[in-house]
């Protein structure tokens, strides 16, 4: 709910800056592009308010224990343990999604001013404060996350056909063009995995839940496995 309310305030935010930038800045020296990039921020807030309005609601209907097919519960040590290890992939992929994204914005930063000279550079300053946004919030995600889900006494996971709460941490593959992909159990790491995806207009993206099995319910775990049917 709080990211919904978020998303909507800065989708009202952007609103104002279509109209804001050419008052202040030329059209034809940036301020047309600034107006462009305001619009699709504020309709992709917008979009994203409803969003998460909708995960709110899958959230609340785990809470309520509708449809629980799984309800495990972990000691302090277990939980530590699972949280720091599960911190360790959550990082390595933010890394490699943040270096990919800092190449094409770097791409783009040296092609316009090649190709525009006199307005190229201002593109080149956007795509720089876009590199050092997509850090700072790929740094926060991951530290914020982590010291949630580590001093969180909700050490609970809750699992439906749908969705899956993993403490404070929320997956939800139902609606908005996602898509379980897999259910697999790591015997290696002692996780179960729900695998799941999302098409957008950039291609698929990809998702991981990571559940830790406790060690006397592994049995429990394979029994899950074959109530997903994956298509």
């Amino acid at each position: 709910m709080r990211a919904s309310k978020i998303s909507w305030l800065i989708s009202f935010l952007s609103l104002f800056a279509i109209f804001l930038f050419p008052k202040f800045i030329d059209g034809m020296n940036g301020g047309f592009a600034l107006s462009f990039i305001s619009i699709v921020i504020c309709l992709t807030a917008f979009i994203s308010g409803f969003i998460f309005l909708r995960l709110e609601k899958q959230k609340d209907s785990i809470l309520k224990k509708e449809n629980i097919l799984i309800h495990w519960t972990y000691t302090s040590t277990e939980w530590k343990r699972f949280i720091e290890k599960d911190l360790e992939s959550d990082k390595s992929i933010k890394i490699m999604l943040f270096w990919i994204i800092t190449a094409w914005a770097l791409l783009f930063a040296i092609l316009f001013p090649l190709f525009d000279k006199e307005n190229g550079i201002i593109v080149s300053y956007i795509m720089f404060g876009l590199i050092l946004i997509i850090g700072i919030t790929a740094y926060l995600s991951i530290k914020i996350a982590y010291n949630k889900n580590l001093n969180t006494k909700n050490h609970e996971v809750y699992i439906n056909k749908n969705a899956v709460l993993i403490g404070e941490n929320f997956h939800c593959w139902k609606g908005f063009g996602l898509k379980l992909d897999s259910v697999q159990i790591d015997n290696k790491k002692n996780l179960l995995i729900f695998s799941y995806s999302s098409i957008s207009r950039t291609g698929k993206n990809y998702y991981e839940a990571r559940v830790l099995i406790p060690q006397d319910k592994k049995q429990e775990a394979e029994e899950l496995l074959k109530t997903f049917t994956i298509e």
